[in-house]
């Protein structure tokens, strides 16, 4: 098929640019950006113990009932607030939640192949809880607590987001 011979020098050169190719494209679909509209008041309606938890289901059941706020000017989750909240958006993989989380998305009744993720911080630090959000839908989302994966459903909209 070629006529010249490669040297190893050069067919790692092609390997290592291939897979810098590969990896700009997997970092793209993480940096994705993706807005789900997430500001507005939330509840907790329900949570899941997929796998090793640091909470048990009495601790985990005294988390329902929970309010919680995201809008541009505060984040509050419970009794822990920010007062300056910023908000990064981007497209997980499913292979990637899996690694990270240890079981599947779909537990949780979110996509296979992407998970929208919101990541909250404040000040500029990462924010106490509530702090990663996986978003279901416009309406659904959850955040994990000590491995205890919390179900937030909206209960009023925000006037606009960003």
């Amino acid at each position: 098929m070629f006529d010249q011979k490669w040297t190893c020098s050069e067919l790692w050169r092609v390997t290592v640019m291939l897979l810098a190719l590969v990896g700009c494209s997997a970092q793209r679909q993480r940096d994705s950006v993706v807005k789900p509209s997430i500001f507005g008041r939330w509840q907790v309606v329900s949570f899941i113990m997929p796998g090793v938890t640091a909470m048990d289901s009495t601790a985990a059941r005294a988390w329902l009932g929970r309010e919680v706020t995201y809008d541009p000017s505060r984040a509050q989750f419970g009794n822990e607030e920010c007062r300056q909240p910023g908000y990064r958006h981007f497209l997980l993989s499913g292979e990637a939640f899996e690694r990270e989380n240890l079981f599947s998305p779909t537990e949780l009744g979110l996509r296979r192949d992407s998970v929208a993720v919101v990541e909250v911080t404040c000040d500029g630090q990462r924010a106490g809880t509530g702090y990663y959000l996986f978003v279901e839908s416009s309406d659904a989302m959850y955040t994990d607590v000590d491995g205890v994966y919390f179900e937030l459903r909206r209960r009023e909209a925000a006037s606009k987001d960003p």
